[in-house]
């Protein structure tokens, strides 16, 4: 894929860190006092040892899903971003070139409140871009149609306006879970890997008309999943590219250097059940449509 890069993120921290006596790690949301000296410590290590390998660090994963209380004198927002800016100052003396990728993939919809405390607390100054997660087309975990994310992105867009700074909008965790292509080991998934190739140009081509500037497919194979091993591979278990791959490269190469034109609604000419989305882009695909999109089923 053109542009590719791997994308870490930097999250938990031993439970010993927050008193307790376990061997487990503990997500620094649960931090109990907002010391900051171990976590800085942990990530100029770890940005320091990957320097030149990994140049992209997301400040933690979801934490506006943290169930964990704010400490007195904070909100929820507040307490990311002093979060954020410590993360900030330790990825930058490890290594200086490398990008801060804030908010931790907050999903778009319906979190003004979060951002705009976070913002208020000058957590746009501690970071080089602003994620959220997307996955299926990147609309079904986060927004209801492709209109929606546009939408919801611009008004991200809106929001950091107003407080002065405008960064890249990416999507880190994106991907849908597919099912093995290897006829002799049958490997389960909820989609076959012939619709998945279907469906990742749409996610592709929905997430740049809304303007997002970086997508991170989560994740290549096995060896790199560390979630609930739902299958979100590129790769099979043998390391075969599974069909999906190719069209994500074919996608991303087409609107390499293009820009968002507009979406029109179409008849649907008996291909689909419902109407038909058409997304256009420029200069580039200025004459044709990238995708199209069944507007009434919940998988498109």
């Amino acid at each position: 894929v053109p542009g590719g890069a791997l994308l870490a993120n930097l999250d938990d921290l031993p439970a010993w860190v927050f008193g307790k006596k376990t061997r487990r790690s503990a997500r620094i949301m649960s931090h109990p006092t907002g010391d900051t000296t171990h976590w800085e410590n942990y990530i100029r290590q770890m940005v320091g040892h990957w320097k030149g390998q990994i140049h992209h660090w997301e400040v933690m994963n979801e934490p506006n899903l943290s169930r964990a209380k704010a400490l007195p004198g904070f909100t929820p927002g507040s307490f990311y971003a002093q979060m954020l800016k410590a993360a900030h100052r330790a990825i930058k003396a490890a290594d200086p070139n490398a990008t801060v990728v804030g908010i931790g993939g907050c999903q778009v919809l319906g979190r003004s409140k979060w951002l705009e405390e976070i913002f208020a607390a000058g957590g746009l100054e501690a970071c080089d871009a602003v994620a959220y997660h997307g996955y299926g087309t990147a609309s079904w975990s986060t927004t209801t149609t492709p209109e929606r994310l546009i939408e919801r992105v611009g008004e991200w867009r809106a929001l950091m306006r107003k407080y002065g700074r405008e960064l890249p909008i990416w999507d880190t965790e994106t991907g849908i879970q597919l099912a093995g292509s290897s006829r002799k080991f049958h490997i389960p998934g909820d989609t076959p890997p012939d619709i998945g190739a279907h469906l990742m140009p749409k996610a592709i081509a929905t997430a740049r008309a809304a303007g997002t500037q970086r997508l991170f497919f989560y994740s290549a194979h096995e060896l790199t999943h560390a979630g609930s091993l739902g299958l979100n591979f590129i790769l099979d278990f043998n390391n075969q590219m599974k069909a999906v791959g190719v069209p994500i490269a074919v996608a991303t190469s087409l609107l390499e250097g293009t820009d968002f034109v507009e979406f029109t609604r179409m008849p649907n000419y008996g291909i689909a059940e419902g109407p038909v989305l058409a997304l256009a882009f420029g200069p580039r695909l200025s004459d044709s449509r990238m995708d199209t999109f069944r507007l009434n089923e919940p998988e498109f």
